[in-house]
Parts: structure tokens; sequence; C-alpha cells
């Protein structure tokens, strides 16, 4: 009878290592998911913006590029090097997930083209950025 027990027990405890697994699994694509659409909300809102208000999506936008440029001045203000290589990174990454977000939603809108351009000349300005900030570029 206890050999029974043992394997119930480990059973038991396999269901539920199983489930936690799966709950961690689903909370991290969750979490994935909630981070995408957090990062691209500021490029829906200035594409909806140009569809409406062109000068107030272009205000918005040199909003954003501002809180870029200023978010580098405070890191290349302390230690420059790999923190301002990384935050950079971060920001080409921001407005590349920006621009796919914008790509799935509104696919085949007349107005996505020339959005999209917009969004990937602020990405050339960022890796060009990035490329200067590497040890040996050119500042």
């Amino acid at each position: 009878m206890a050999p029974a027990l043992i394997a119930l027990a480990l059973i038991l405890i396999a269901g539920a290592l199983a489930y936690a697994l799966r709950r961690l699994v689903v909370l991290r694509r969750k979490r994935g998911a909630q981070l995408q659409q957090e990062t691209s909300l500021p490029y829906e809102v200035w594409y909806a913006l140009r569809q409406t208000d062109e000068a107030a999506a272009e205000r918005f936008l040199t909003a954003l590029r501002d809180q870029f440029q200023a978010a580098r001045s405070r890191v290349a203000g302390g230690a420059a090097g790999a923190g301002l290589q990384t935050l950079i990174e971060a920001q080409v990454a921001q407005v590349a997930a920006g621009a796919d977000a914008l790509r799935r939603a509104h696919a085949g809108e007349p107005a996505l083209p020339p959005a999209l351009a917009i969004l990937e000349e602020q990405v050339r300005r960022l890796c060009a950025d990035l490329a200067a900030a590497q040890p040996g570029g050119n500042p």
C-alpha cells in the first residue's frame, strides 16, 4: 500500500509542476503582448493623428524624438559608451516595433506607406546615432 501512495504522490507532484510551468508560460506570453502593446501605443496615436491633423501628428512625433534625445543626454551625461549604445538600440527596437504594429493593424490602408517611410527614416537616424556612439564612431 505504501508504494501506491508514493506513486500517487509523485503523480500529484508531477501534475502540479506541469500546471505551474503552463501558467508561467501563459503569464510570460501575456506580459510580452502587454509590452508590445505599450510599445506600439504612441505610434498608433501618431498614426491616428496623421489621419485628422498632420501638424499635431508632427508635433507628437517630435515630442517622442525629444524624449529619446533627453534620455540619451541623461545617459551620455554620465558614463557614455555601452549604456548609451544599449539605450539607442532599445530606441531603435521601440520604433521598429511600432512600425511593425502599424503594419499589422493597418495593412492595405493608403495612409500606411507614407507613415512607415517616416518611421523608417527615424530608425535610420537612430542607427546613425548608434554608429556614432560606438567606440571609434564619429560623434
